[in-house]
């Protein structure tokens, strides 16, 4: 290999070793075998490097850092594998400038009036983008407005890189394009998570005496830790987040962002310790320096991590409801607090009443018709109330029908009601006419068929209504099996449906085949046979398909005995199994061998079924049964 530092590019070379050296990439330059030059080259060379920007930017899009196709991209410049690799290297540092805030030893130059409005635009910008991100609230059109605003921000920034800004004056808005789009492998790439973390124990190292090495650390590990957290990766976010925490103790946002990662590893003393440790303190003051990333009053970050502990504290074992209620009471009571965090209080204290031993019905109808009230509600918040306290007017005692259907019409009517809340309105609805006595069919399928109708209902949701309203088409007299059947075919096909529901229109379509005049045998064992085949069904599904196929195969002409007991025998083996298709499967497999003459067997398998724990009360008399004949017999 020739040597890197001869030739016409030697000062390039060295240039960029030394901007290395300043920036603390000696292990890259160790790795790449590279001699790192005297520090005292460094100010001389640091300007130089990026008039050679352009060919770091080639050099990193390349694949193939040896790829020769690709040398009439960068003429002039020795392609050695690392000569080549130690330019990629500043490459990726270089992006990283432009967004932590470094600025390579070049000042920022003073920016026009002009460059000052763009730049205000793009606060702006960057700031709906991220409210759009962090809002809770659903709302049609919403993820075209994002598109939108995303789309606006990316070419607002094309047009200040076209005015003369500099990459350090766009840090914020490349900053939030990132932490909004989650690209965790983009940014994985310009802040490798090993970077950060030795970014963090240097700047932790030398905290009395070096600030700015403090601020670099934050500025890395806080857009680190936003991609992680946008991209569900919610251990490494965590990590992250306290790296940032111990840096900055008065940083709030870090411990709240913490929190929500424990939270969604279902690790709730830590997630309610990180809220604790915010509530208690004066971290979620303003000034905090996540500004301009996540813009929220210091109310809106105190309302918000009430009310998420108050919802951790009922995810504990056993839930803490006098907990749960204080810290949305808390929210409640605050004249202050934003009118979409104490809508979302009193919507969470209600669901908590309910929960209650014995539930506080009136407490529960009385938080929802305050959030119903309130004329600054958020329309899904208003919604998602008139759904509760209409299934709340049902369980009444008595229920108090005439309220619960006015609720629920309210919602179906709302024209600004999100999609998900009228598809939860008429689904409630159906149920509520099946509670009647006697139940009122014919408005059950109704509105489960209104629903079905809905192009912008949720998937799981129309095909829960399609399932429910073939078991519906099912119980009349007399059955009407081609809807029926129609119904469980349309979950089966239908995407997005949840796998539950695929299993169970499966099994109850195979079970329909059989009912036909001739039963299609083939098609029940198939559609039973796709049941045990899916990879992703319940145990409890899996368990009965095989049962009721073992069934099938003994009513087929001739009989598959074969097959019939290596089902039951499927089953019992089984370590998931639930009791009823367990023991089911023990007492039909004892059948067969009676019918085959093994009675030794048999027995085995009828004494097992009375010890399964759950057994149906038929399978267990007839077990029962059997062995008295049997010891009658002796």
């Amino acid at each position: 290999m020739p040597d890197v530092t001869a030739g016409p590019n030697d000062e390039v070379l060295r240039r960029l070793l030394e901007a290395m050296t300043k920036y603390e990439l000696r292990s890259h330059a160790k790795r790449l075998k590279l001699p790192i030059p005297s520090r005292s080259l460094k100010a001389e060379f640091v300007k130089g490097l990026l008039d050679h920007a352009d060919r770091c930017a080639v050099l990193r899009q390349v694949g193939r850092l040896d790829d020769p196709d690709q040398t009439a991209a960068a003429p002039g410049v020795p392609w050695t594998k690392r000569y080549a690799s130690a330019l990629a290297v500043f490459g990726l540092f270089a992006g990283v400038s432009g967004i932590v805030g470094y600025d390579l030893g070049v000042s920022t130059p003073a920016t026009s009036p002009a460059q000052e409005e763009t730049l205000k635009k793009l606060d702006a910008l960057c700031a709906e983008l991220v409210r759009q991100r962090t809002a809770d609230v659903v709302t049609e059109g919403g993820a075209d407005r994002k598109r939108n605003t995303h789309a606006e921000l990316r070419s607002g920034i094309e047009k200040a890189k076209e005015a003369g800004l500099t990459s350090a004056q766009l840090r914020k808005a490349r900053a939030a394009l990132l932490a909004v789009d989650g690209g965790v492998e983009e940014v994985l790439k310009l802040i490798p998570e090993e970077e950060a973390l030795a970014s963090f124990e240097d700047a932790l190292a030398s905290r009395e005496d070096s600030e700015e090495r403090i601020a670099h650390a934050i500025d890395k590990n806080r857009i680190l830790g936003l991609a992680l957290l946008n991209a569900e990766r919610w251990e490494q976010a965590a990590a992250v987040f306290d790296r940032i925490s111990l840096l900055n103790p008065t940083d709030g946002l870090a411990r709240l962002a913490a929190a929500e990662c424990f939270a969604k590893l279902q690790q709730w003393d830590r997630a309610i310790a990180r809220y604790d440790e915010f509530v208690t303190g004066s971290s979620h003051e303003d000034g905090d320096a996540w500004d301009e990333l996540v813009p929220m009053s210091a109310m809106e970050r105190l309302c918000c991590a009430l009310n998420s502990r108050g919802v951790t504290y009922g995810e504990l074992n056993p839930p803490d409801r006098e907990r749960q209620i204080a810290d949305f009471t808390a929210v409640i009571d605050m004249g202050d607090a934003p009118a979409d965090q104490r809508a979302k209080a009193l919507c969470n204290r209600g669901s908590v009443y309910g929960k209650l031993d014995p539930p506080d019905r009136e407490g529960q109808i009385a938080d929802y018709t305050a959030l119903i009230k309130m004329a600054d509600a958020p329309p899904d918040q208003r919604a998602k109330a008139l759904n509760n306290r209409g299934i709340t007017y049902g369980q009444l005692k008595p229920a108090d029908r005439k309220r619960q259907f006015a609720d629920y019409a309210t919602v179906i009517d709302m024209p600004d009601a999100p999609a998900a809340h009228r598809a939860n309105a008429l689904y409630n609805c159906a149920v509520a006419y099946g509670e009647l006595e006697p139940p009122d069919r014919e408005e059950q399928i109704v509105n489960y068929t209104a629903l079905i109708k809905m192009a912008d209902a949720p998937a799981d949701k129309r095909a829960r209504a399609s399932y429910d309203r073939g078991n519906i088409y099912g119980q009349l007299d007399p059955p009407e099996r081609e809807r029926e059947m129609a119904d469980f075919t349309a979950v089966i096909d239908m995407a997005g449906a949840p796998v539950d529901l695929r299993a169970k229109a499966l099994f109850n379509r195979g079970v329909n085949y059989g009912k036909l005049n001739p039963p299609d045998r083939e098609r029940q064992i198939a559609d039973f046979t796709a049941v045990i085949d899916m990879a992703d069904a319940p145990a409890a599904a899996r368990a009965r398909a095989f049962v009721n196929r073992g069934v099938t195969y003994g009513k087929l002409n001739p009989p598959d005995r074969e097959s019939q007991i290596a089902d039951y025998t499927a089953v019992i083996k089984m370590a998931d199994a639930p009791a009823e298709p367990r023991a089911r499967a023990l007492y039909n497999r004892a059948l067969r061998y009676l019918q085959l003459g093994d009675i030794e067997r048999a027995r085995v398998d009828l004494v097992a079924t009375l010890e399964v724990n759950g057994a149906p009360s038929t399978v267990r008399r007839g077990a029962e049964r059997l062995l008295r004949d049997l010891h009658d017999k002796r």
